[in-house]
């Protein structure tokens, strides 16, 4: 189910429209204290019947994470760094998605805290920047708007099936800084698929991620509004 509502980063080098944000696949971290980890990424793969192209005006800034996800237990460290994964709370925060499920570990089912592979602000600056492309948006040169903004939320959970949500303010300003438009757009993505015991439940969250954020940034670029702030 899916229900979308409606800095500073050079263009991607050898990265055409359709090749965009390379998927890393899964990897199981660590085990460790009656935990797991799991890295993930997220990928833009655009539906190219659905790309709607605009002008080249825009280049993509930064997007800051106020997100404040609080620590699962396991992460709080007696000492400000080097905690039990090695990198304090402040380090891991900005790559939090979700604590999900349980996995099993040699015969055991422990939590499965769930991160990104980089801080959320890096990935959200550069899907941006590859949604823009798709488009044909992105300024050859010097470009008169830019698109930054702030992610206010993105996380993943299976508290009644597997379930990701991305929320984004999106702003668009001139070379001077003004504001020329400024909304919210948030999208979910729900997937009634995995059940207990079906087994991994990460590798079908990371893709209802991916499609969430994907959702949101789609939804504010072709929002009408927007594309009139290129004017």
């Amino acid at each position: 189910m899916h229900r979308p509502t409606a800095a500073n980063l050079p263009d991607p080098p050898g990265m055409n429209a359709f090749s965009l944000t390379p998927f890393l696949g899964l990897v199981l971290a660590l085990a460790c204290a009656g935990c797991v980890q799991t890295s993930v990424n997220l990928d833009y793969l655009p539906e190219l019947a659905s790309i709607k192209k605009g002008p080249p005006a825009f280049q993509s800034g930064e997007f800051i994470d106020l997100r404040q996800p609080s620590p699962p237990l396991v992460y709080r460290p007696t000492q400000r760094r080097g905690g039990l994964f090695g990198l304090d709370w402040e380090t891991l925060a900005p790559r939090y998605l979700g604590t999900v499920g349980a996995a099993p570990v040699d015969g055991q089912s422990l939590p499965d805290h769930v991160f990104l592979h980089e801080p959320a602000s890096v990935i959200v600056t550069r899907t941006v920047a590859s949604a823009l492309q798709a488009r044909g948006m992105l300024a050859a040169g010097a470009p008169k708007r830019f698109v930054v903004g702030e992610i206010l939320e993105l996380s993943v959970d299976t508290v009644n099936n597997l379930h990701a949500v991305a929320s984004l303010r999106v702003s668009v300003k001139d070379t001077s800084g003004r504001v020329l438009h400024s909304q919210i757009y948030k999208a979910d993505r729900q997937s009634m698929d995995h059940y207990p015991g079906a087994g991994d439940a990460v590798p079908g969250l990371r893709k209802l991620a991916g499609h969430a954020l994907q959702d949101a940034i789609d939804a504010a670029l072709d929002d009408p509004a927007m594309r009139r702030a290129a004017r």
